[in-house]
């Protein structure tokens, strides 16, 4: 229950009680009662967001669509601007599209023209990785600080085992955007998509 009318755009769960929400406004939602109830916290001078991610209930961080970056180390009450991750190493403008956390200082982030950036420090110092593509991943996820997944348009798949340092490109069985993707165990994923595309992975074994 809430008030707010505009589109949400990310949701992250940190358990069945404690929850984020972000979207076309300058406010993040949260609960405390499993989504029975929300609370806004308003951050002021901030178009919209379109990533969230939490890994425990009190240090999350959330990001704009112009690369902005924010962390909370008290579950949300106030917020800390970090660096921007404002332009890719060939001067375009990065839309950052999703981020993923493994703990309070290593993190990832994914945006337009195949870019990704990680972070060692807790977002305020972020570096490129490179991935071999110029479209847009729209989906990032790491199950540890080694081994992660992202995804894209035209069904795009890709694969790390060191943290990011070297992507591996997948066989996609789809060319259909992939929008979203999250790894239950290391060895089963879900990744969805434009058109009611739903991908799974199983790890063979």
């Amino acid at each position: 229950k809430h008030d707010n009318k505009n589109a949400f755009l990310a949701v992250d769960f940190f358990d069945e009680l404690h929850g984020w929400a972000v979207g076309t406004f300058s406010e993040v939602f949260h609960t405390t009662d499993g989504g029975k109830n929300w609370t806004a916290h308003d951050i002021p001078d901030v178009g919209w967001f379109s990533a969230v991610t939490f890994v425990n209930p009190t240090h999350g961080w959330i990001g704009g669509v112009q690369g902005e970056i924010y962390h909370t180390a008290d579950g949300g009450n106030t917020w800390e601007p970090m660096n921007v991750i404002g332009f890719s190493p060939v001067g375009i403008s990065m839309r950052l599209t999703d981020l993923s956390f493994m703990n309070n200082t290593h993190g990832w982030a994914s945006g337009d023209g195949g870019i990704i950036a990680v972070t060692h420090d807790a977002g305020r110092r972020w570096n490129f990785q490179p991935s071999d593509i110029d479209i847009e991943l729209t989906g990032i996820d790491f199950l540890d600080v080694n081994k992660g997944w992202t995804v894209g348009e035209l069904g795009s798949l890709l694969h790390t085992v060191d943290g990011g340092a070297t992507w591996t490109k997948w066989k996609s069985p789809t060319t259909k955007t992939l929008w979203s993707l999250d790894f239950v165990t290391p060895s089963f994923g879900l990744a969805v998509g434009a058109e009611g595309t739903i991908l799974r992975y199983r790890a063979k074994g």
